[in-house]
């Protein structure tokens, strides 16, 4: 048993939500191997429940008795530091706020110019306001809103000017974990079977 064990669950009468939970920086190389089974049953003993792997590059859906996705980031981040050893980004969204976000930015996926594609960084605390903020160079762009950038950019990430722009602040850097649209579409449908 997991010495973090979610307290909330005692509570008679929880209400349930469900959080999709990105994990930043792990099983690429040899550094930060974390089993997505096996991070499911340790996640399992900590209290989540109906959880839901996508891919092994951090993709997690779970249902939990708290409501509050910081303290769920929190409790996910101690359930990593005790059972691996060391600490990671952990961003996490409720299921409204993930798909409210992503039938917002419907109109930028309809921009798509010849061979680009659309890049996801997602943050867990605020790194624009409410209102969105559009920023270009060459032919690429990035939204920004609340927590989110969207970016239209060229067909590899790594020949990016606008991704090479951003990754020279390491603040920023730091806070966001970046998924391809395939990646944050398939998080939407499997968020369809809660």
């Amino acid at each position: 048993m997991l010495p973090v064990r979610m307290a909330i669950h005692e509570k008679e009468g929880a209400k349930v939500a469900i959080f999709v939970v990105l994990l930043r920086g792990i099983n690429v190389g040899k550094h930060r191997q974390i089993p997505m089974a096996e991070l499911s049953e340790y996640l399992s003993e900590a209290g989540f429940s109906a959880i839901k792997t996508y891919i092994r590059s951090g993709n997690i859906i779970v249902r939990s008795d708290e409501a509050n996705s910081l303290k769920v980031s929190q409790l996910i981040t101690q359930v990593i530091k005790a059972k691996y050893g060391f600490e990671i980004p952990v961003v996490v969204y409720t299921k409204d706020e993930y798909e409210r976000f992503h039938q917002e930015m419907a109109d930028l996926c309809q921009t798509i110019i010849g061979d680009q594609q659309l890049v996801y960084g997602y943050a867990q605390d605020l790194i624009g306001t409410s209102e969105s903020n559009t920023f270009s160079m060459e032919e690429e762009e990035v939204l920004v809103r609340g927590r989110v950038l969207v970016m239209r950019i060229g067909p590899r990430l790594s020949d990016s000017p606008l991704m090479k722009e951003l990754t020279k602040n390491k603040s920023l850097q730091q806070r966001i974990t970046v998924r391809n649209q395939q990646t944050s579409n398939k998080l939407l449908a499997l968020l369809k079977a809660y």
